[in-house]
């Protein structure tokens, strides 16, 4: 390959009719490949957008799925408010299906979001502001583990 190169190069010092076809034969080539680079550049970056509507569909939703401000009341109702509508929430079954069975077969009955939650342990540890090590195991050792009160 290094040797039809030289070649090439020899061509185009000796004749200079042969060194402007080759520079402007190249010049041609390269842009027919940056324009066809572009172009399938442009296809891909199409297809990466495409792709990145439908990732997160959480975030679209999310409008829809807060609910909308009431009247401004006093804290109170709005605590009210708000435990009212998570009580709902957690009673409403971890999963919601959509048929009807078959006569004489068994329908499916999901738990509510409430009855299926499992309270997790967790130890509290205040800091105290003096310089104390979280990685110590002796320092948690010495705490017992709460509950989360459900």
């Amino acid at each position: 390959m290094r040797h039809c190169y030289a070649q090439y190069l020899d061509l185009m010092l000796v004749s200079g009719g042969f060194f402007t076809w080759a520079n402007a034969y190249e010049h041609a080539k390269t842009q027919s490949l940056v324009v066809d680079e572009t172009a399938a550049l442009d296809a891909r970056i199409g297809l990466v957008l495409d792709s990145m509507r439908g990732i997160d569909v959480s975030l679209r939703r999310l409008a829809d799925a807060l609910p909308t401000p009431g009247p401004a009341g006093s804290f109170d109702d709005v605590v009210q408010a708000l435990a009212a509508g998570h009580d709902q929430r957690a009673a409403e079954p971890v999963i919601v299906d959509q048929y009807e069975p078959e006569p004489g077969e068994a329908l499916l009955e999901y738990p509510s979001r409430s009855d299926a939650f499992v309270p997790q342990a967790y130890t509290e540890l205040r800091y105290p502001g003096e310089r104390i090590s979280l990685e110590d195991e002796r320092l948690w050792a010495a705490r017992r583990p709460g509950d989360d009160g459900c």
